[in-house]
Order: C-alpha cells, then structure tokens, then sequence
C-alpha cells in the first residue's frame, strides 16, 4: 500500500488540492517500526499519535518518539486479557484556507510497520469520512480523540454504514504499571545469545589460486609468518595481532562477569530471561571477562587513520612478498600480473577489507555485541501465539523451580521468591507458573525488585 495513494483517494474530486495538508495522523497497531514512521513522515503530517500494545518493543518506542519528536504528539500503551490487535489509521487533512477537513480511516490486517505496509500480502480497506452520515463519523471521530488524549478507558463503537457493513472498534485500556500482570513483566524481558562470531572481521582472508599440499613450501612458510590456514584454498591475516604497539593490556576485573549470568538471568527455551529493570541498571556489566580486550581492538579499527591503515597494509604485503620469495612455486597460489606478484591487488583487497571493518566498528549493534560477546534482544511480542508464549512461561518456570529448591542457588530472583516472599514452597512448577499468574499483584513489589542489593 502506497502510502501517497490514499491523499489521492481522500481528495479526490476536491478543488484546491494544495491547500489540503496533513494536520495529524491517529495510529492504532499492536506493532509499530521505525522504517513505518519514516515513511510516513514523506506525507509531512504535522503530529502522529500511536495507540499500541503495552507489550510492543520499548526500544522501538523509544527510537521514535526521540528521532521524531516534532511530529509525535503522544505514545499510548494499553492492554486487555491478550493483545491489543486492531490495525487502524485515521488521517485528517485541513484546508489551510479554510479550516475544512477532509478524512480517511484505513483499517486491514496491516500494522504499523514496513512489512504491514510494503511487503507482506495484506489487506486493506478505507473509506472517505466525507461519504458516512454525520452520527457515524462523529462516533468515530470521538473514538480516536479518546485514544489521543490518553483516556483511561475508551469503550468500544460499532458503526453502522450503509449496505449493511458495519465496523465494530474494540473497547481499549491504558496501561497501568502499578496493575501489570506476570505475563507482561516476562513480555517485557531481554533475553541473552551469545554473539554470533564473525570471522572475517579485523582478518584479511585471501583464497588461492591452487589448493595447497600439506607441509609443502607454501604452508610451511605461512606458519612461520603467523598467517592462519583456514582450508586449503584459503588464508587469513589478523592485521591486528601483527601490530603488537597498539595492542594494550588490560586487568581484567571478572568479580561481576564470572558470576552475572546465574545471578540475573533464568534459563528458557528463548534463550536466557532477565527482566527489563534489571537489564537497564547492570547491562554495562553483562559481558564477557575478555570484553576490556576486544573494546581496545574494535576501537584501534574505528579511530585508524590514514597513516595506520597504510602501515597495516605495508606490514601485510612485506609478508606477501617473504613468502613469495621463499617459496619456488609461488605463481601457482598468488596472483601474478607481467611476471611479478600482483601487489596493486593485495593491497587493493587490503584496504576494502579495512573499510568493511571501519564501518562495522561504527555500528552500535555490531560494536555492542563484539565488545560484549552476547546479544540482548526484547522478548519477541508472542503472547499472541499460545504455543510460543507458553514454551516461553513454562521453560521460565521449570527454571525457576529448579533454583529454588537447589541448595545455594546463585540466582537472586528464586532468593527472593524463596526468602523475601510468602510464597510457599511450590510442589512443581506448573503450580509456580499458577502462582506467580494468579497473585502477581501480591508479590510483585519483591519479585520485580529483584535484582536491587540491599
């Protein structure tokens, strides 16, 4: 759906076109993305209000509301017993001259995302508000400014439009903190991977013309040079562990890190959990014992000047050209241009190595997960798939159970649970996952504390 389209169906037949303008967009999406946002923001809409799940990716939200903030007028979290699902949009457009508006609500399958609006295979229907009775566009018109201005509870509508199609809207409340439910504080979450190792980052990796022969000339001299054999066709150079000066040593502190993963984290089918405050207030700490190291490496790549880069790239091909030397057949591995080694194309591959590493020494999410060497991501917005939420809560709670009742259990949220609540010892863990359901209200003031020292 081109977003473009529908001013052209809104103001279609209108005179004076031009002085129409995008007074407010109102958004009603359990789903929301960036990418969405920028596309609309091309229609130049003067204020955005987003109505969504509360259980909708805080990062998202956060993202949006600061790179947008001339044009988000308000974010609304709500909730209901699941999800709040109902994909709405309401566009007004003002007549600068005068005052008239003219609008159109959009609803479908599609959230408020890229995919919903551009890739996925979605439906969508509309309707110019200037062709429904005035009762009807007034219950709707009222919908929308309940939702905008925060109401604590907007009941559901149902219109009736001609022909026998009728809408029927949702009855919707805000989200409230202080009544948040067990599932919500999961929904919440981050859960931790390990990073994915990528191994062509600071390496050079060069594939040879001809497979090499073990323990030939060629091999042996690259083993003298500290230059890896990946497979027989392939080398790598590690420019960085060639260049000792800028290397530093650093006292590794792992006081925190040997221990932070059993204190904080339970284990779940997803991936290790740990609520959203705990992660805000420790997730400097949340990294491997070897971080100090690879913050020094990936920062020596990202602050490189010319200078350094060519002298990396000078130290490379002196030992290109030692091992071209020392070995008889060298012609039939490296590339030769005129009878001579090709150095213009080593040190042309040399340089666009560094400059794809330059750019992903720069990039926050590559950055973090390499100086940590874990990934933490939002708890994926399942709850709306029963089969995934309940692998999630259930693996959560036969973790949980399992802590509880080890001796000397590391974890401090089965401490708390066992030590700071009244809960009594649960018989299984389908009984914990009940309790936690069912009287969350009543533990949650220690539970979601648990990772506060005294």
């Amino acid at each position: 759906m081109e977003l473009k389209k529908l001013r052209d169906s809104c103001l279609n037949k209108v005179k004076n076109k031009n002085q129409y303008l995008l007074e407010r967009v109102d958004i009603l999406s359990p789903y929301i993305s960036e990418q969405f946002i920028d596309k609309l923001t091309t229609l130049e809409p003067k204020k955005i209000t987003i109505t969504t799940d509360a259980s909708c990716s805080s990062m998202t939200i956060e993202n949006i509301t600061n790179n947008y903030a001339s044009q988000i007028e308000r974010v609304n979290l709500t909730h209901c017993e699941g999800i709040v699902h109902a994909k709405c949009y309401l566009f007004h457009w003002k007549n600068e001259v005068t005052n008239k508006y003219r609008r159109l609500f959009l609803w479908g399958s599609c959230n408020a995302t890229d995919g919903g609006f551009r890739r996925n295979a979605e439906v969508f229907s509309w309707m110019n508000l200037s062709k429904i009775n005035a009762e009807q566009k007034n219950l709707l018109l009222e919908y929308f400014r309940n939702l905008r201005d925060g109401s604590d509870q907007v009941h559901g509508i149902q219109l009736d439009l001609d022909n026998g199609v009728f809408i029927k809207l949702p009855s919707i409340t805000q989200y409230n903190p202080d009544i948040s439910s067990f599932d919500f504080w999961i929904q919440k979450g981050r859960l931790c991977h390990p990073f994915p190792n990528d191994s062509s980052f600071r390496h050079l990796r060069l594939t040879l013309k001809s497979k090499m022969v073990p323990k030939d000339e060629l091999s042996e001299a690259l083993v003298k040079n500290n230059i890896d054999i990946n497979q027989q066709t392939t080398i790598a150079y590690d420019y960085l562990r060639h260049d000792d000066n800028d290397m530093e040593d650093f006292k590794i502190d792992d006081d925190f890190t040997s221990t932070w993963k059993s204190r904080y984290f339970i284990d779940t089918v997803y991936g290790l959990w740990t609520s959203e405050g705990c992660f805000k207030k420790n997730n400097k700490n949340f990294h491997k014992n070897n971080y100090a190291k690879r913050k020094n490496e990936i920062d020596i790549i990202s602050k490189a000047n010319r200078t350094q880069r060519d002298d990396w790239c000078n130290k490379f091909i002196e030992k290109i050209k030692v091992i071209n030397k020392s070995t008889s057949n060298a012609s039939e591995y490296f590339h030769y241009k005129d009878g001579y080694l090709n150095i213009d194309k080593y040190r042309e591959q040399f340089h666009k190595q560094l400059n794809r590493d330059f750019l992903r020494s720069k990039d926050v999410w590559f950055r973090h997960g390499y100086i940590s060497g874990y990934n933490f991501t939002e708890v994926p917005p399942m709850r709306e798939f029963a089969s995934h939420w309940n692998e999630l809560t259930l693996s959560f709670s036969e973790s949980l159970f399992f802590e509880i009742n080890k001796p000397g259990t590391r974890s401090w949220l089965a401490q708390t649970i066992r030590d700071c609540t009244d809960i009594e010892y649960p018989i299984d863990s389908d009984t914990l996952l009940e309790e936690l359901n069912t009287n969350w209200f009543h533990h949650k003031e220690y539970i979601e504390c648990f990772y506060c020292e005294e």
